[in-house]
């Protein structure tokens, strides 16, 4: 038992070091892309602050920057996390996977408008390939403590929904979209920008239920090995 807890310990306080530097590492390239974007632009402007602050990969880069930091910071101090908390983190999981796979599949390549603008491409990398594997390995090592809902994949797409309604009133001001399936001008006009964001809906239910999955299986997997046949283990039976 004694070695059990040793170990545990070690690996919480590994964990609590990735984790600040993983958010270090996003920290560090969301600041450097800027930077040379501006240098490349020639300058700082409207277009391209509202350009980069658009782009999916860079809001789901910094929430999940806050939510390492915020729990590593919390595990450091010896402080429990809220059920609130542990939703962000589903949220914020779920969001840099869909992230990963949205680039992977239909933004990469020759002529394909995904990768950020000017982009330095071991930023690009680390965006969207190192954090989305980081984060799923992390998501299924250390699972929340209570299992994720189901209704949870629709809070999670309601959000992708909101990004959408954002781009698109940003859009009015900068002229510019980080994607073509975003961008009015492109797909004549509104309506081509809600077709092509109901396309989208299969593949986030899909993402979202893997999300959910993996963690109840991780959840249930520990609980029966911790409490085989004890009256914890069986009540997370029945909300499993």
């Amino acid at each position: 038992m004694r070695i059990y807890e040793y170990m545990k310990q070690h690996v919480l306080r590994f964990r609590t070091l990735y984790q600040f530097g993983f958010a270090l590492l996003i920290v560090a390239a969301l600041v450097i892309q800027f930077a040379y974007g501006i240098i490349v632009a020639g300058g700082i402007t409207l277009a391209y602050v509202g350009l980069f602050a658009s782009y999916f990969t860079i809001l789901s880069n910094i929430l999940v920057a806050v939510v390492l930091c915020a729990e590593a910071r919390a595990d450091l101090m010896g402080h429990e996390l809220s059920p609130r908390f542990e939703r962000l983190r589903g949220l914020a999981t779920f969001c840099i996977i869909a992230t990963g796979v949205t680039y992977t599949l239909f933004l990469r390549g020759p002529g394909h408008q995904g990768t950020l603008q000017d982009s330095i491409p071991w930023i690009n990398s680390v965006f969207h390939y190192v954090m989305p594997i980081v984060m799923a390995i992390d998501w299924v090592a250390f699972p929340t403590k209570k299992p994720v809902r189901w209704w949870a994949v629709l809070v999670w797409i309601a959000v992708t929904a909101f990004y959408l309604l954002y781009v698109e009133l940003l859009g009015v001001f900068t002229h510019s979209y980080p994607y073509f399936f975003v961008d009015p001008t492109r797909l004549q006009g509104y309506a081509g920008v809600a077709r092509a964001a109901l396309g989208f809906i299969p593949f986030f239910l899909v993402f979202g239920a893997v999300v959910v999955l993996a963690n109840r299986i991780r959840l249930r997997y520990l609980y029966r090995t911790s409490h085989p046949a004890g009256p914890v283990y069986k009540a997370t039976q029945n909300r499993l």
